[in-house]
């Protein structure tokens, strides 16, 4: 390939990544013959902290300028290849650090972990997963005809020479990645963007083209050092119109009084079909089968539709199977705003627990941050929960992908900060409590997540219906809040992969969730979840578009509402449904083989079973009138709401409030064999309720005013006693053995943590004014022309060095002031 062929390939990737044209030829010359020769002009160099102790943040090495009358960033020649040490994906890092053991040697002295000749390097591999996002790049690959999967980002970590150029706000470098097409590898490239003397550090800007006063670069810096966001605003308010216009290709809506379409009812309905499974699927005599759209009474697309008001005006009898900017619910981050609406409204939630980092809001949705427009807020959030000694794990995901792509489950704030730079993401709250499922082939408990197929009829005056036969996946490990890394422990979209695939209908389903949580009613379940699915459309239609669902006469919508189950409570006993995405045209390969008719009710069969619209009844036809479910009746005052029936009523001091279950007088509560029974505030831990606010205290507990209070014997200082001889610390302890001890967010560098995020220094070291676990060494004289790196112990900066005219000196001189003395 000679150089115009070279530049025609590759300028549009340098023009990009903003490499000035006067290093194109030399950068040609050196990928042509393969030069390497950055040791030519630079020195790599280790930084000897002595006795010191070094932190996380402070550098391992260092690259300085060695070429003699240093580096011109307008010399042609000053551009350098710099190879890659490491390539990976995040879904195989683990793997590749233990099939290569060297690798993992060559980064742990890259990255300064303390080495020992006895470890294998199989030890060091968890560390380095942890601390590789201060060492790691990425960069992804575009091109025509190329796979979602291979779009991903790619990670890489540069070899020394590249990993030992620091962060500077000020930086003298940059480097870039480069794909030389010819040989289909990657490298990076260094270059000066300014003259950089002899002996001079090199330095490049980690976060290009942040604002150095905003905010957010303080956030994306994270990972490399320190700033406490913990006084920033965490909450959340509602975006502007413009945020929902973003990027979105605006709808046209229909008129606000276009007629429902007119359908006769004598001929079958005309079929267009995108979708496969409906063309394969739908066999009823009701309706026919066309090619072409224009012929269609009904459009079933699978691309987004736009032309609403269009289809009004040309069309005004056909049907569309989707809704003007129903995107608000099938975006992720959309989806959180028009959830939170919920919230606002007060709908569906309790007093009390207002608490926004223990009881957020809704309750059944998961905490959610944009990592782009509120990345500021969830590092306070993220910091505050930390400092509350709260679970920290969060699930960050693209906001426009599905199957679990690009997905990732950490506690690492550092890691979080760098995957923001590989595309718009969401940051959501993982749910550390799920409810399991016993897999006896497994003889394992495993995480499992349950799709309803939502079909809304009409968002002016809401109407919706839900289909009952649900759909499980499951995972294929026992759970655990560990390897975050393993798919098949913490995902369940196992469809798309080489993965077991384990099959379940909801009947076979149902019978083992009975046997296995006897105490916890489906059906109540189901009631809860329909709860949810009504109060987030109630969400998405609250505002007009484009920050809600717009009105069609003409529109019906098919969605797939993917959710899991959590153990809430103070005890963890309260089963709370969680929302975790809504999807357009979803898949329903597995509704239409295990249920053959599914396509044919999801046309034309009112098959309602939530209490959106008709509650707990059917409205056959698609009529206003309901017909109550079995244990369900229409009430006496309006007769067109479906209410619970309670055999045998519930007397004159209850109240029928769910089939077969009364709300009884004050001091007592439903008991599923007793009908009431005494109810006790606090609700008689470690005892048995046996009258109104009297409980009778179990073997380990001791009544204090009248509640059963658990013994500790040992005491329980700096904590709580919870449980028989268990102490809970409080926030800022943590136990050690018996005992609650004092607890810092970070490691006390060159002191001990005496109090919660209290450091105390060692002698000769003073705490650092910015970091407050920092304690950095104190020299009583100063360090002029260098840095204090122990105590009253200087390290000179380039081209200095120590006075050796005077014994003990630690003053920094000149080198040629020192050669003349």
């Amino acid at each position: 390939m000679d150089y115009e062929a070279f530049v025609n390939v590759h300028k549009p990737q340098l023009q990009s990544s903003g490499v000035p044209e006067h290093f194109w030829p030399d950068l040609y010359r050196k990928l042509a013959g393969q030069v390497f020769d950055a040791g030519l002009a630079f020195s790599l160099l280790a930084v000897d902290y002595g006795d010191e102790v070094r932190s996380a943040e402070d550098p391992v090495w260092l690259l300085q300028v060695s070429k003699e009358g240093g580096m011109k960033a307008d010399d042609p020649t000053e551009i350098y290849l710099i190879d890659h040490a490491w390539t990976f994906r995040t879904d195989n890092a683990r793997q590749l650090l233990t099939a290569h053991p060297e690798l993992v040697s060559r980064l742990a002295v890259m990255m300064g972990l303390e080495q020992d000749d006895t470890v294998p390097p199989a030890a060091y591999i968890p560390r380095i997963l942890q601390d590789m996002w201060r060492w790691c790049n990425t960069y992804s690959v575009s091109a025509d005809g190329l796979s979602v999967e291979n779009r991903m980002p790619i990670w890489y970590v540069m070899d020394e020479v590249g990993s030992a150029v620091l962060h500077g706000d000020s930086p003298n470098c940059r480097i870039v990645p480069f794909m030389h097409i010819a040989e289909g590898i990657t490298y990076s490239l260094l270059f000066p963007i300014e003259d950089i003397d002899e002996g001079d550090t090199l330095y490049r800007d980690f976060v290009e083209g942040v604002p150095s006063d905003a905010k957010e670069r303080d956030a994306l810096l994270l990972p490399w050092r320190y700033c406490s966001f913990v006084k920033e605003d965490f909450s959340q308010s509602e975006p502007s119109k413009e945020y929902f216009l973003a990027g979105h290709v605006e709808e046209t809506l229909p008129g606000e009084d276009i007629p429902p379409p007119l359908i006769d009812a004598n001929r079958s309905l005309k079929v267009y079909s995108q979708y496969e499974m409906v063309n394969k699927y739908l066999t009823d005599p009701s309706y026919e089968l066309v090619d072409e759209p224009a012929e269609a009474d009904i459009l079933w697309m699978t691309s987004h539709f736009k032309e609403f008001r269009e289809l009004s005006e040309s069309r005004p009898n056909t049907f569309v199977n989707q809704f003007p900017f129903e995107n608000v619910m099938t975006i992720k981050d959309l989806l959180s705003i028009i959830c939170r609406r919920a919230a606002a409204d007060g709908v569906g939630e309790e007093t009390g627990d207002s608490d926004p980092l223990v009881h957020p809001r809704p309750r059944w949705l998961p905490v959610t941050y944009n990592l782009k427009t509120e990345l500021v807020a969830f590092a306070s959030y993220f910091q505050n929960r930390a400092q509350r000694g709260l679970d920290n794990h969060w699930i960050v995901k693209p906001w426009n992908l599905a199957r679990t792509l690009d997905t990732h489950i950490t506690d690492n704030l550092a890691q979080i900060m760098r995957l923001q730079q590989t595309g718009p993401k969401i940051a959501q709250k993982y749910i550390e409590h799920p409810v399991l499922f016993e897999r006896t082939e497994l003889e394992a408990a495993v995480k499992f997540d349950v799709r309803y197929v939502l079909l809304v009829k009409s968002v002016d005056d809401l109407c919706a219906y839900v289909y009952t036969n649900f759909f499980l996946r499951f995972a294929n490990k026992p759970f655990q809040l560990d390897d975050f890394d393993d798919y098949e422990k913490h995902f369940t979209v196992m469809n798309y992969g080489e993965f077991t695939l384990r099959h379940m209908k909801c009947d076979e389903f149902r019978r083992c969730w009975a046997t296995q949580y006897p105490r916890h009613d489906w059906d109540a379940i189901e009631t809860d979840i329909c709860t949810m699915l009504k109060e987030m459309l109630q969400g998405a239609t609250k505002l007009r578009p484009p920050c809600g669902i717009g009105a069609s006469q003409q529109s019906r919508g098919l969605y797939a509402v993917d959710l899991m189950l959590e153990w809430t409570g103070e005890a963890y006993t309260r089963i709370q449904p969680k929302l975790l995405e809504v999807n357009f045209t979803p898949d329903c390969k597995r509704a239409c083989e295990c249920y053959p008719d599914f396509v044919r009710n999801a046309h034309g069969r009112c098959v309602p079973t939530c209490p959106i619209g008709c509650e707990h009844g059917d409205c056959p036809g698609g009529s206003s009138v309901c017909i109550c479910h079995e244990g369900y009746e229409l009430d006496a005052e309006r007769g067109k709401m479906c209410v619970p029936k309670c055999t045998g009523g519930c007397g004159t001091t209850g109240r029928c409030v769910d089939v077969e279950r009364c709300e009884c007088a004050e001091g007592y509560g439903f008991h599923p064999e007793h009908k009431c029974a005494p109810l006790c505030e606090g609700g008689c831990r470690g005892g048995k309720c046996v009258a109104p606010n009297v409980c009778q205290c179990e073997a380990g507990y001791e009544k204090v005013d009248n509640v059963c209070e658990p013994i500790c014997s040992s005491g329980c200082f700096h904590g709580t006693c919870v449980a028989p001889e268990t102490c809970s610390c409080k926030p800022g302890y943590k136990k050690i053995g018996d005992q609650c001890t004092a607890s810092c967010d970070q490691p006390c560098l060159n002191g001990e943590c005496t109090g919660p995020n209290v450091c105390s220094c060692n002698r000769g070291y003073e705490l650092d004014a910015v970091n407050p676990f920092h304690c950095i060494p104190h020299c009583p004289n100063g360090c002029p022309n260098g840095v204090c790196s122990g105590p009253n112990m200087c390290l000179c900066n380039a081209g200095f060095v120590k006075d050796r005219s005077l014994k003990g000196s630690q003053a920094c001189v000149r080198r040629t002031d020192a050669v003349k003395s």
